[in-house]
Parts: C-alpha cells; structure tokens; sequence
C-alpha cells in the first residue's frame, strides 16, 4: 500500500465526508488499483449494532426458560470506545455488554449457537442472572471476551444519600444481584482479545458459583479464565484443554486470578447435607460473611507455553482455592502472591517444569493462614548448567526465608509462618537433589538452598528426589491423573 495515500486518508477521515471517503476507498482500491471484474460484486459491510439479542427483565420478574439453539452470531461493531468500568479489585476491565446480553434472568440456555467476527463481547451476563447455560458453543475472532459475568453490589451501610462511591462498586454483596450458578460446558474458544487483549474464554468479576467444565481453549492474548476478585467463591473449574495462552503478555498463566478487597456475602462452604456449590441455587440461605467458599480447580490439562509462567497464577492476595488432579505442561504450578493465603495445591502433575516454581510463594503469611504444597509429582526441565551447577531450575520460591536457617521465621511484611510444603516427588536429570530459593534478594549463590537443608530441619517432609523416568512411564502419569484409559 502507498504509505503517502494512506496518511492522507487517515487524515482525510477529519474532513468534511470523511466516513464516505473511507467507504470509497474500501471498496475502490486493493493496492494495485482498481478492483478486478470479478470482484466488482462484492458488498462492503459496516456493522452498526454492538448487541444483537438482548435478554432483561427486572428483578421482581426476571426473563425464565429462554433457549438459544443453533444460532449463529456475527459482525458486531467494536466496544472499546464505549463505556467502560473497573469491577473490582483485580487488573481488568471491561464493558458490559455483548452481542447476546443478558440481565434479571433465569434459566436461559445458549446452545449449539456459533460466535464469530464479533467487536466487543460474545456472551455478557450482567447483575441478577441464576442457572444460565452456555453449552456446545463456538467462539472464534472475538474482539473482547467470549463470556463474561458482571454483578452489583453495594454500600456496606445503605447508604442512599450520599453514597462513597458509584452504584454496584462496594463490598455488600448480599443483595444477590450477580451472576450465579452459571455452567460454561464443552464450548470451543479461539482467536479471543483482538481488540483487548486483557480479555478471556470465561471472565468472572463479581461473580460466583460457576461451573467452567468441558471446555477447549486456545490461541489467545491473556489468560483463558480469569477470576478477578475473590467475591463469593464456590466456582469450579475443570476438566479443560488449555494451551496457547498468553500470546502477547506475560506475568500470567493459562488461568488468573486476583483478590484485593473483600466481599460480603451468604455464600460459604457447603454442609455435607447440602448440594454442591456450582450445582444448584436451591440451598438453604447462610449467614453473611466475608469468607468465601473454596474455588475448584481439578482434572485440567494445561499448558504453560508462550508467556504464560505458571499454570495456575493466583496473583495478588487470591485466596481459597483448591487445586488438585490436574496436568500441567511447562512453567510453573501454583503462584501464591502478595498476602494470599488458604490454596491448596496437592495430587497434580507437572511436566517439563521450569521458569516458575512448582511450589512458588511470594506471600507473608499470618498464622494460621498459609498456603500448602504437597503430594505432586513433579518432573523438571532439564537446563544449562548455572552457576551453582545446578542443571534444573529451583522446585519452590519462599521469599521470607531465611537462607543460613530456613527453620527461622523471616518477620519481613508481618511475616509469622512458612508454606506448608510436604511429600513431593521430584525427578530431574541430577537424580538426587533439587533446590530452593529461600528469601527474596541477592544473588543465586545467597538464595539458593539445597532441599536438603530443608529436610535437616525438619521440613519438606517426605520430600524425595528420583532421576528421570522414561517417557512411557511420564505418559502414564499424566493419563492416570485425567482420568484416562490406560
């Protein structure tokens, strides 16, 4: 294309008639001149809507029982001049809307509907929406999120008057106007974030007690589910395909979340009497709290290639999670950050692990609550040698450390306590020992300690070390963990 021409027509755009003359262009000129006979039938299309089905009732009547089948959805105009909002306390934000809107309902279902081509979001459900489903779907070229969930909440005290901050942004969420027990099942998602790229397959703010199982993701910008803030809990996510996240960022993973602020609400650990949590809205109500219930993350096979460092990044202050059963390719496994607490990371495979740290924490911890590492089967990467000789990067990150004494609580931030780190099987190309930086300064030489040292101490117990096992065996594992046929 001649760069002079295309200068003058984006300032031409300015000018009196500028939309026409973009048209023309458009239609006019394909950079060899005019356009071939054969292509003289073609139809330039500008879409003008950025939703195109639209579902609200109100809260006293919410829109019940609406199916969506087979549908197919396309060419929306792009959102990211809109209106936009930050939702809670994590990186993201986002505008609420999309191409199939959602507000006030119950029960609707999208399914077997195919999403392409599409400038904001595919899926946007917003405040009050129970047992919405989205299954068996396709999601291609979206330019924000393919699915997203928004919820209101309000101020602590009621306040009508003069209220502290805009509508829907405070921490009482006991007016029940989120989205809840929405099921995301055996969708397809790819080629996400085109226009932003802070955008996912599933994106949860101020949301809760979903069910994300099934699902096929990859090739995208940002992480494939994001969980941007820690309101409520109980959501469950698993049994996915995640690979080719990160593409264009990095200080991610293939699933993100945050939680800076906390939330008041009933939703709590279920009783062994009640259903689970992601399974039904009809539990008995429970009292307020700003605890939430455990988030879920089992069964998954995920990749951590591109910029992606770890396979589950729970950033800033993420807490409550269970993390278990899953396969993880590359990177790292769990990151426990900035002054998050109660993760449990157990029972996973990690394979070709390396950049980030099986069991990586970078949190100070308040007795009692601490993050816990254990029971994982972990093979590393086998790498250059570095200046320690060491041929595999470090197996676990604790920054308040003490290297000379790791038995030592480090009072840095408030610190109190350590991770719980026990009974994980490392195999490496060393075959007998594997390290761990302890503390968060200085060079390799000052941080690195020997896994060793740890046991003498008393900790990281039942920790052992194997060399690397055939790739049969690697295999096996891996299938064993998903739950697949030998």
């Amino acid at each position: 294309m001649d760069c002079n021409r295309y200068e003058k027509l984006t300032w031409d755009l300015f000018a009196p008639r500028g939309y026409a003359r973009l048209v023309e262009f458009l239609r006019y000129y394909n950079g060899t001149g005019s356009p071939a006979e054969s292509h003289s039938g073609i139809r330039w299309v500008m879409p003008r809507l950025a939703t195109l089905i639209s579902i609200n009732g109100t809260t006293a009547a919410p829109v019940a029982n609406v199916t969506l089948h087979g549908i197919g959805f396309r060419d929306t105009t792009h959102t990211y001049m809109d209106a936009w909002g930050v939702p809670s306390g994590g990186d993201w934000a986002l505008h609420r809307g999309g191409a199939v809107f959602l507000e006030n309902t119950e029960k609707v279902q999208i399914e077997s509907c195919g999403f392409r081509d599409l400038g904001g979001n595919a899926v946007f459900l917003s405040g009050y929406t129970r047992n919405v489903t989205v299954s068996n779907s396709t999601f291609a070229f979206i330019g924000e999120n393919a699915m997203a969930a928004w919820g209101f909440t309000d101020d602590l005290n009621n306040r009508t008057d003069e209220p502290t901050l805009p509508r829907g942004v405070e921490i009482n969420g006991s007016s029940g106007l989120q989205p809840r027990y929405t099921t995301i099942v055996n969708n397809i998602v790819s080629d996400i974030g085109l226009n932003e790229r802070q955008s996912s397959a599933w994106g949860e703010f101020k949301a809760c007690l979903s069910l994300f199982e099934g699902n096929i993701v990859y090739n995208i910008p940002r992480a494939a589910v994001n969980i941007n803030d820690g309101f409520g809990g109980g959501t469950k996510i698993s049994k996915n395909l995640l690979f080719n996240t990160c593409r264009e960022s990095g200080d991610h993973g293939p699933f993100n979340s945050w939680d800076r602020q906390p939330y008041l609400t009933d939703v709590a650990e279920p009783t062994t009497e009640e259903a689970q949590p992601h399974t039904t809205s009809n539990v008995s109500p429970r009292p307020l709290s700003l605890v939430p219930a455990y988030n879920d993350i089992s069964g998954n096979f995920i990749f951590s290639n591109y910029g992606a460092g770890f396979g589950v990044d729970n950033d800033d202050t993420s807490s409550y999670y269970k993390i278990s059963g899953n396969l993880f390719i590359g990177g790292g496994g769990v990151k426990c950050d900035y002054a998050g607490h109660d993760k449990y990371f157990f029972d996973n495979v990690l394979i070709d692990q390396q950049g980030g740290a099986a069991c990586h924490h970078t949190c100070a911890y308040k007795k009692p609550y601490t993050d816990h590492c254990y029971n994982n089967t972990i093979v590393q990467a086998t790498r250059t040698p570095g200046d320690l000789g060491q041929t595999s990067d470090v197996f676990a990150i604790i920054w308040f450390c003490n290297a000379d004494n790791p038995a030592r609580i480090m009072p840095d931030y408030d610190n109190s306590m350590l991770p719980v780190i026990h009974s994980n099987r490392i195999y490496n190309s060393n075959g007998t020992s594997a390290n761990v930086t302890c503390g968060y300064s200085g060079p390799d030489s000052a941080t690195t300690v020997s896994l060793s040292v740890f046991l003498e101490h008393g900790l990281f117990n039942g920790t052992t070390v194997h060399s690397l096992p055939e790739d049969s065996t690697v295999v096996a594992w891996g299938r064993a963990v998903l739950g697949m046929h030998p």
